[in-house]
């Protein structure tokens, strides 16, 4: 007993070191003031106005989704393989200018959206433009948080990370009692310039300097390119698949109130993800250390997934049995036609889960393929079926197409990740 209990508070010491804790104590501290955010700007604004809200920030959200055309992965890719330092700090280099100019086009095609597009919810067009140039500032901030990931600079990233929260819930429920939709927005703008002005000092002190000259020493910026959109492609569709639900909702039944309804029923599940998350990006770039091992890759896969699917199975049956008293206590009475969806989005938390850890796994051993494939199977199957299901059942239905997709996703990424160990060297 005395040396399991000494192996464990080895195991656990090693992890605080490393930043494990800080990431996952940082990540949890960051979704509960989310969560705290997204209920006090429900309490400010109206329910209609909370509507329009949503449907713009969702569909700002799926435009973000092509930011820096997958730059950043394929930076943390090729800076933890293997490869002279210069090159590095070309890669650095060439990801921060040819990213910041990929979302100047981004942006631009928000704002012509915006206003231009007709969109189901009209009142959604403004608010959607005035979301446009956050897509430059999203990108400088995720850059300086990859850099410092990268450089195994855990506490900082964690640090910077619940600075962006903290500072958005600050702007974001001022703005929102102050000003509306367009004070929250501006809340957003507020919370991103403090973060990247903070996240510039953070590598100054940990003494990595910003590449701001173009990329001097030559590194292979096909296989870079190619690894960038191919890995952007796949977590877009990815993500895409679990967004296209609220614009759906929106699309068929062209109410603000119920997509403010099926909106909060997605809060929570969604929100938790920043459990899987938290793992994930302790654990990646070891794996993608490794990724030519593969007996180490094989045994620590396996430890990743076992525990994962325990633990994520026991908060999923915490969030369905509880649903009527969470969003009851939460959000009221008035939002109870959320019990529902909520049930059936928390069940999905499961297999989301799952499929996130394989699909990442698959990242690094740059089995882009795979998620390729993962991903056009998961986007399809939700088209089709949210196309069915919402105008027969609702916000229900709504709900019952990304858990079904959770679930085939999951169990086609599990068994690609296995083939794909089973041929890494040393298998």
């Amino acid at each position: 007993m005395a040396v399991v209990l000494s192996k464990a508070t080895t195991a656990v010491r090693t992890l605080f070191s490393k930043g494990f804790f800080h990431i996952f104590g940082s990540n949890a501290i960051n979704r509960l003031i989310g969560f705290v955010t997204n209920i006090a700007i429900v309490w400010f604004l109206t329910k209609d106005e909370y509507g329009v809200f949503s449907y713009a920030n969702s569909i700002y959200s799926i435009c973000v989704l092509f930011t820096g055309f997958g730059l950043i992965s394929g930076m943390l890719q090729f800076c933890l393989e293997e490869r002279p330092e210069t090159q590095k700090e070309s890669i650095r280099s060439y990801a921060l200018t040819r990213g910041v100019f990929a979302d100047v086009g981004i942006a631009v095609g928000v704002i012509l959206i915006g206003f231009f597009v007709a969109l189901p919810i009209q009142e959604a067009g403004a608010c959607l433009a005035a979301f446009g140039p956050l897509v430059i500032l999203d990108y400088l901030f995720q850059y300086l948080s990859c850099v410092l990931r990268m450089s195994f600079e855990n506490q900082r990233y964690a640090a910077l990370q619940t600075a962006n929260t903290v500072s958005y819930f600050i702007a974001a429920c001022a703005g929102a009692y102050v000003g509306g939709i367009y004070g929250t927005v501006a809340g957003r703008y507020i919370a991103y310039g403090a973060s990247i002005v903070l996240g510039m000092f953070f590598l100054k002190k940990t003494g990595i300097a910003i590449p701001f000259k173009l990329a001097t020493s030559p590194f292979p910026k096909r296989d870079l390119w190619k690894y960038s959109v191919s890995t952007q492609v796949s977590a877009s569709l990815n993500t895409l698949t679990f967004l296209l639900d609220v614009l759906l909702v929106g699309f068929f039944i062209q109410n603000a109130a119920v997509v403010a309804t099926y909106k909060t029923a997605t809060i929570i599940p969604e929100g938790l993800v920043f459990i899987p998350t938290s793992v994930i990006m302790f654990a990646l770039p070891y794996f993608v250390k490794h990724n030519r091992d593969g007996v180490w890759f094989r045994k620590k896969s396996s430890l990743l997934l076992g525990a994962g699917l325990g633990a994520y199975a026991a908060v999923s049956l915490v969030l369905i049995i509880g649903a009527p008293w969470i969003v009851g206590g939460l959000w009221g009475g008035g939002y109870l036609d959320a019990v529902a969806p909520f049930r059936i989005l928390s069940l999905s938390f499961l297999f989301n889960a799952m499929r996130a850890t394989c699909t990442n796994l698959l990242c690094a051993v740059r089995a882009i393929r795979e998620n390729l494939v993962i991903s056009c199977i998961s986007l399809v199957a939700n088209v089709s079926l949210c196309v069915l299901l919402i105008p027969a059942f609702g916000i229900a239905g709504a709900a019952l197409a990304p858990l079904s997709v959770s679930v085939i996703a999951a169990v086609v990424a599990f068994a690609l990740l296995r083939k794909t160990i089973k041929n890494l060297p040393g298998v």
